[in-house]
């Protein structure tokens, strides 16, 4: 979004909104969405649906510690090199994940979506 010319300097810009909306809705949507896409992988691989259940509550289960995690955000010089570390740890392991599933013990993809967040 262009800022207009015409605008006094007391009006709010939406520019740095509009940028947090975009942001948000990305993070919400994929990691909302990986927790559906590990039970499907698991389901639709012929996996019982307890395993479902577990790598599930696995990838969701890191989320009790955003409260602790936060800290690093809030001390941090930049945040957004916090957030962008954050989520390219969160694609690597989830990918990695994924990947190793129909080859490796569950408990492999377990570790790494119980990782997910520990790193950010």
């Amino acid at each position: 979004m262009r800022p207009r010319t015409d605008q006094s300097a007391d009006e709010p810009s939406w520019g740095p909104l509009a940028r947090y909306i975009i942001a948000a809705t990305l993070a919400r949507t994929s990691d909302g969405g990986a927790v559906v896409a590990i039970v499907l992988m698991v389901t639709t691989g012929g996996g019982p649906g307890w395993l479902a259940g577990a790598l599930g509550a696995c990838i969701t289960a890191p989320h009790l510690l955003g409260p602790f995690v936060a800290r690093r955000l809030d001390t941090a010089r930049d945040g957004r090199t916090v957030i962008a570390a954050a989520s390219l740890a969160h694609g690597t392991a989830l990918a990695a994940a994924v990947l190793l599933y129909p080859h490796t013990h569950p408990a492999v993809p377990a570790a790494l979506l119980g990782c997910v967040r520990r790193i950010m």
